[in-house]
């Protein structure tokens, strides 16, 4: 069967989230909530309760570039506007940025590629935390608009987004903000090593790396040089105070004599071999130089 009820909220309640439970009971109204709380029955919904303000203005931060490779500087143009028409004349607006790592760069054509992987060692992930830029406040001109520009940028190893986000004040003195992202590439080619399968110590394995540019399409004529470094993990059990054991584990990274060097094809690939006579996980430190010699890394 079905039935249909209706509770009108009360202008007190409590703002936040609501569940709504089917239980097999009768409930007096003046129950008090902690014998309702543990009440057993069938979870049929949820509802939350706030307060609804209607926006008063609207603000757009529109990037001067689609994305941006190694700037030394970054332009933004703002705007700040009425919903009921005109701009935001002499708004003072705050701003703030700043890069944030990428973790995961995919290309849908290359799924079985890793682009731009980052080392993991002891002491965390290569460049995973933000980096906190300098951004000055701005005030707009009669028209609302503005520019905003972030200047000595850094120049990190790896892939990140850049991030703005604006702060100002609405007639009714609430703050808002608004934020936009846009890529953030160290090279104008990104470098990708194709996933392997495990292989035995002594034999050759074969690496194949693809370099596209940020738009995912083949980079040709690309160099591209590769050393390797054996990452061997070794335990060995040591004596406690008290007669107990325990065990102690250590990582070692012996760098490899081989190394690989050579350009893509023209469908941005290229492959080499490497072996390592002892066994261990063998990482990969890839660079590929864009045309302006910027670097990119795997």
């Amino acid at each position: 069967g079905a039935a249909e009820s209706a509770w009108p909220v009360p202008v007190g309640a409590r703002r936040g989230a609501y569940r709504l439970r089917l239980v097999d009971r009768e409930i007096r109204p003046d129950a008090p909530a902690q014998e309702l709380e543990y009440l057993e029955g069938l979870d049929s919904g949820a509802f939350s309760v706030g307060d609804f303000r209607v926006p008063l203005m609207q603000a757009s931060l529109d990037p001067k570039e689609s994305r941006w490779i190694a700037p030394a500087s970054a332009g933004f143009d703002i705007a700040v506007g009425y919903l009921n028409g005109g701009g935001a004349k002499n708004l003072p607006v705050k701003l703030r940025a700043q890069l944030e790592p990428r973790f995961n760069v995919d290309f849908d054509d290359y799924p079985d590629y890793d682009f731009a992987r980052r080392k993991d060692s002891d002491a965390g992930t290569e460049e995973g935390e933000s980096i906190p830029l300098a951004a000055e406040p701005v005030k707009l001109d009669a028209t609302g608009a503005g520019r905003a520009r972030l200047d000595k940028l850094p120049k990190p190893a790896m892939p990140h987004r850049l991030r703005l986000e604006m702060e100002y004040a609405d007639p009714s003195g609430e703050i808002q903000t608004v934020s936009r992202t846009t890529p953030w590439w160290p090279a104008g080619v990104v470098l990708g090593l194709k996933r392997e399968r495990w292989t035995r110590a002594g034999q050759n394995q074969t690496l194949r790396f693809l370099a596209v540019d940020p738009d995912g399409k083949p980079a040709a004529h690309v160099p591209v040089e590769a050393n390797f470094i054996l990452r061997q993990t070794l335990g060995h059990r040591v004596r406690l105070a008290g007669g107990f054991y325990g065990y102690h584990s250590e990582t070692r990274d012996l760098p490899l004599a081989a190394r690989c060097a050579g350009k893509t094809d023209a469908k941005g690939q290229f492959a080499c071999a490497a072996r390592a006579a002892q066994g261990g996980a063998v990482l990969v430190a890839a660079v590929a130089p864009d045309q302006e010699g910027r670097p990119a890394r795997t």
